[in-house]
């Protein structure tokens, strides 16, 4: 008898950026930026490379949960105003902290407009 080994098709690589940004109504450099990270240039440095937000499971192409994800940062950037940098802080603290292929999904945010928290244990934890 086979064992049969099930993978969760909402982790499949479907949606190109192209068709993610559409969907999302934002355009493709942000989601290319998101998803890919690009380089920019410093006065200092001269170049740094802002590191994706969200990883795929295959390059150039986003899975049901990524598109997911991509709205919760859409909607923490535009409606609630959180910059880029808290966001950033947030979801590095909540990938080490509590481990997830998705931090965005895997834990209930909360904001007050400038900084993102989780609900830990009975406790509200500034990330």
């Amino acid at each position: 008898m086979s064992r049969r080994y099930e993978i969760d098709r909402r982790d499949l690589p479907r949606y190109g950026i192209k068709e993610a940004a559409s969907y999302l109504n934002i355009s493709y450099g942000t989601l290319n930026t998101w998803v890919r990270g690009r380089h920019y240039p410093t006065k200092r440095s001269g170049s740094k490379f802002f590191q994706p937000l969200i990883e795929l499971p295959a390059p150039g192409f986003l899975s049901f949960f990524n598109l997911v994800e991509a709205h919760i940062l859409l909607s923490t950037r535009k409606i609630h105003q959180v910059s880029l940098l808290a966001v950033r802080e947030a979801i590095d603290y909540v990938a080490t902290e509590f481990p997830s292929k998705h931090p965005l999904l895997s834990e209930e945010f909360l904001t007050d407009g400038k900084d993102l928290f989780v609900n830990k244990l009975e406790k509200i934890i500034n990330v």
